[in-house]
């Protein structure tokens, strides 16, 4: 793709990140937005800034909608939402709702499980709108957050193409999805998330965690390392001693909705 610096500083209200100097936006001669940051801090194992615009984007596959496989519950799965028989027993207090057919939908704010979980499967099925007519960088933008810590990327990269490590499926602000099989909007995806917490000892990390995910049956992160709590513009976090902690989905003002979300605990 041919990129065309277009400019450095983004007009209020353009996006979430508008109010950053080091911002820049970048299209190509097909449709796509690149938009990231220069002048973040260096990931030390890649040698990329955090969100950066340099940074290689992943090859985009193509996934016919109606052939994606969305997986029952199997027996041994704990069901934290079911649009069939909707509840928000299984989470903490939230503003966001139940709608009239029977999905759960982000408003503000975060959503976070009653029960902590560490090492497990976790699988969920989520869309973002149509004609979504937000900041465009909130568009489909949400998260799944493990152990209320590492954040697994949501954002309507079918349309839009942000900074690869921004990008659905990302290991957010660390490694972008091995390749970008994002749907249309309005159509329904999947996560299959295998994840491993890390291992301490004494306060010390022998082991870093590990996460291999399926997004719509294909493998976007295999085995991969998380090196810390993720951020935004920001070098992974201090997570001492983290192994476990409530699943959170993040709110950023897009109605993401969710369908069916299960987790089978591992080892």
């Amino acid at each position: 793709m041919k990129k065309i610096l277009v400019c450095l500083l983004l007009l209020t209200g353009t996006s979430v990140w508008a109010d950053d100097a080091n911002i820049q936006t970048f299209f190509a001669d097909d449709g796509y937005c690149i938009l990231g940051y220069k002048g973040t801090p260096v990931l030390p194992w890649c040698g990329y800034c955090v969100h950066d615009v340099d940074r290689p984007v992943p090859p985009k596959m193509k996934i016919d909608p109606a052939k994606v496989v969305f997986l029952p519950a199997p027996p041994d799965a704990v069901v934290l939402f079911d649009h069939k028989n909707p509840s928000l027993d299984a989470w903490n207090e939230t503003k966001w709702k139940i709608t009239d057919d029977g999905y759960l939908e982000a408003t503000s704010g975060a959503i976070a499980s009653k029960e902590n979980w560490g090492a497990a499967q976790y699988h969920l099925e989520w869309r973002y709108p149509k004609d979504f007519k937000g900041p465009w960088g909130n568009q489909g933008n949400n998260g799944v957050l493990l152990l209320g810590s590492y954040e697994i990327q949501i954002f309507n990269n079918e349309k839009y193409l942000i900074n690869s490590d921004g990008m659905a499926g990302a290991v957010y602000g660390q490694t972008p999805p091995l390749v970008n099989v994002a749907l249309p909007e309005g159509a329904w995806q999947t996560y299959d998330i295998f994840f491993r917490p890390g291992v301490w000892k004494e306060g010390k990390c022998v082991e870093r965690p590990r996460v291999t995910i399926l997004h719509n049956g294909v493998m976007i992160q295999n085995n991969q390392i998380i090196y810390g709590r993720t951020g935004h513009k920001t070098l992974p976090g201090d997570d001492t001693d983290r192994v476990d902690g409530p699943l959170v989905l993040s709110g950023h003002g897009c109605p993401v909705q969710f369908r069916n979300v299960w987790i089978r605990r591992g080892e």
